[in-house]
């Protein structure tokens, strides 16, 4: 009890009591406790707090490795140009995971097993810009499909651990789709929501990339109404 009572203080930044009733809460189910923490409206588990680099430090004796950067939300009423140059400025990553963040250093398995829970799809991820993205899919004759993400929501979370998981779904975003997926705050995902006037995250979209038209979109969709679906008709010409 108290090694998974430590992970909570590590992972969500809680004190000893709260992750001790957290934990009591979940019958002992660390998963459960970082679930129930999230659908609260607690943070999102954080791999870079003070509170871990002087785990780290003390645990190891040298310095922990460089946390992954986040930024704040900012108020609407700020221009897309400012916004983006602050954004810019704050190095957010492009994902909600950071795939340049070194998971396998951190304190422990269950730690590492948290960050893992909740990691994208990276191998079904287009590494690029929406344009360039746009640009791929009329040559290879395929939907552009997008995944925005707000990581303070656990919709967003529950995305990367289930739908983008699933084999089914896998083989047909792999056939049919240019999948994108970027945190709402990022300078893609603030030029994405003002294009297409998106007020509700995550958005799950599908995009002509000939024309840029928006031909559906939801904003949380389960494994079996993903693979009941289907596919727009072929994209060609």
């Amino acid at each position: 009890m108290e090694d998974k009572i430590g992970e909570l203080v590590s992972v969500l930044g809680l004190d000893s009591k709260a992750a001790k009733i957290l934990l009591e809460a979940s019958g002992g189910n660390l998963e459960m406790a970082v679930n129930m923490h999230l659908e609260g409206g607690g943070p999102a588990p954080s791999f870079g707090t003070r509170d871990y680099n002087k785990t780290y430090e003390e645990m190891h004796g040298v310095r922990a490795p460089i946390p992954q950067t986040q930024g704040v939300l900012i108020e609407e009423d700020q221009s897309l140009a400012s916004r983006g140059k602050l954004m810019r400025s704050r190095k957010l990553p492009q994902t909600v995971y950071d795939p340049t963040q070194d998971y396998s250093s951190q304190v422990n398995s269950k730690t590492r097993e948290l960050a893992k829970l909740f990691e994208p799809p990276l191998d079904l991820m287009f590494q690029g810009s929406f344009d360039e993205a746009r640009h791929v899919g009329r040559e290879q004759k395929k939907w552009l499909l997008v995944n925005i993400q707000d990581s303070k929501e656990f919709a967003s979370q529950v995305l990367n651990r289930d739908l983008w998981k699933n084999a089914g779904v896998k083989d047909i975003v792999k056939k049919h789709f240019i999948f994108w997926q970027v945190q709402r705050i990022t300078d893609g995902g603030m030029r994405f929501k003002q294009l297409y006037h998106i007020t509700t995250f995550p958005c799950i979209a599908i995009i002509d990339p000939r024309t840029g038209e928006k031909l559906v979109c939801w904003n949380a969709m389960g494994i079996s109404e993903f693979l009941s679906a289907g596919t727009p008709a072929e994209c060609s010409g």
